[in-house]
């Protein structure tokens, strides 16, 4: 009899923790990066505008020095697939909790998610 009534209980807890793992945050996105979408066609090609609206225009870029990165690390850059495959988790994290960008608001949940597929993914080409 107890067993039965444990059952359940533990069926509860197991599927409570693994939805929490991409649970939305406050603002709504996801948090982690989680796993690549079998189904993934983002390439390089599609989220570089992205970045480069979001990101790279504005202070990530190895073009930009001084105050025109407004504060941006220096080895800190988005303006090449290399580049902005590093650290992933951490760019995710930054631009889920809305630290990034700092400017002004991304430009869309639609191309941040994007932009986590595509880091999700392995950043490919």
């Amino acid at each position: 009899m107890a067993l039965r009534l444990l059952l359940p209980a533990a069926l509860a807890l197991s599927l409570s923790l693994a939805v929490g793992c991409g649970d939305p945050g406050e603002d709504g996105l996801p948090q982690g990066l989680g796993d690549c979408p079998e189904e993934s066609t983002v390439v390089w090609a599609t989220v570089q505008p992205i970045l480069d609206e979001n990101c790279s225009n504005r202070c990530h870029s190895s073009v930009l020095d001084g105050g025109d990165r407004q504060g941006a690390p220096v080895e800190s850059n988005y303006d090449t697939s290399a580049a902005a495959a590093l650290n992933a988790e951490y760019t995710w994290q930054r631009i889920q909790t809305g630290q990034m960008p700092n400017d002004e608001p991304m430009s869309s949940d639609a191309d941040a998610l994007t932009i986590r597929e595509w880091l999700a993914c392995g950043a490919p080409e």
